[in-house]
């Protein structure tokens, strides 16, 4: 072989091993962390991982898929609720540290959410139920009417789901959803999520867009040039993707969430007897807007909020202001006086 070609082949390794070893260290970090950040009680029903932030009347955070405390905290952190209340955020069933021998339903999920409010000596709470958080947010507001003061759903799921093609059909998207070595997927969704987000944010942006609303193609183009004018909005993606990796700690909770939501029962909501607010984006892609109809309009005087100009990212909208405030002023008003 010629010099030259040697020359290239030393620069692709040198190139290689210096990507393989920013990924290692970037891996070592999160891992680090998602354990420094939390706590893991030992309630009665076992093990439960939670974060804990702020003071005032007690608001508890549900998580959405692919994440777990910290996702709830960031999105607490976004709306300001620590300024104003105390944020719990557990980790759901099979996310980071609660495993599945504590819970795999949403009502499980709720017996042990109950029994770690009981160890932290908290008793009357809102909930907050985020996409995949929905269903257990639904049952803790069902099971505990003397205790759950205020509801919210934010993109929530209500009713039995299955993902929709186009969230297990496109390439990158697929692969949170296969049975692919922990390494191999951390490695391919850090390249996606974290590298490609800093060299190409439109193209990432757009890739998911396609996966999470049902904008067709100029509609999509124009949601995409609207984010692009707007740089807290994909940098906001940025934050969610951060609490959404490495998805290995989190692939078993996700896994779970699928089979769980398939087999969901027709929720009671009728039964609800607190103040409800459904937050949702009328091109939901993920959740569909049926899902927010179900509980707007059975939940008794349920208040709905149609993010009109996005799908199952809000804050990644025009929306976006509009909804934090009516998030925040429905819970300040419902939390008033509260102990």
């Amino acid at each position: 072989m010629t010099i030259g070609v040697w020359i290239a082949i030393v620069v692709v390794a040198v190139a290689v091993a210096l990507v393989v070893t920013s990924f290692i260290v970037w891996r070592t970090r999160e891992f680090r962390r998602l354990r420094s950040g939390s706590v893991v009680a030992d309630t009665a029903r076992g093990p439960v991982e939670y974060a804990l932030e702020g003071n005032g009347p007690v608001v508890v955070v549900l998580h959405g898929g692919m994440g777990g405390w910290d996702q709830g905290l960031a999105i607490s952190q976004d709306l300001g609720l620590e300024a104003q209340f105390t944020v719990l955020a557990p980790s759901r069933a099979g996310y980071l540290r609660t495993p599945l021998s504590t819970c795999r339903t949403p009502e499980q999920t709720a017996d042990a959410i109950v029994a770690l409010l009981d160890d932290l000596g908290m008793d009357k709470v809102a909930v907050i139920g985020i996409s995949g958080g929905g269903p257990t947010a639904l049952t803790l507001a069902l099971r505990l009417k003397d205790r759950v003061q205020a509801l919210v759903m934010l993109a929530a799921i209500t009713c039995r789901h299955e993902q929709p093609a186009r969230t297990t059909s496109d390439g990158i998207v697929r692969l949170m959803f296969s049975d692919s070595a922990n390494l191999v997927l951390d490695f391919v969704l850090w390249v996606f999520m974290v590298q490609l987000l800093r060299i190409l944010p439109r193209y990432v942006i757009k890739r998911i867009f396609q996966t999470t609303e049902t904008f067709d193609k100029k509609g999509l183009e124009l949601r995409v040039q609207g984010v692009m004018r707007h740089r807290e909005q994909w940098t906001w993606m940025a934050r969610l993707f951060k609490n959404s990796l490495p998805l290995s700690v989190r692939k078993v909770g996700l896994d779970n969430d699928l089979k769980q939501f398939a087999a969901l029962p027709v929720y009671p909501v009728e039964n609800i007897t607190c103040p409800t607010l459904v937050v949702h984006g009328r091109h939901d892609g993920n959740v569909p807007f049926s899902h927010a109809a179900f509980v707007a309009d059975n939940v008794p005087n349920a208040e709905l909020f149609v993010a009109e100009t996005c799908g199952h990212l809000i804050w990644m909208s025009d929306d976006a202001e509009q909804a934090r405030e009516k998030v925040t002023s429905f819970l300040r008003t419902t939390l008033s006086g509260a102990v």
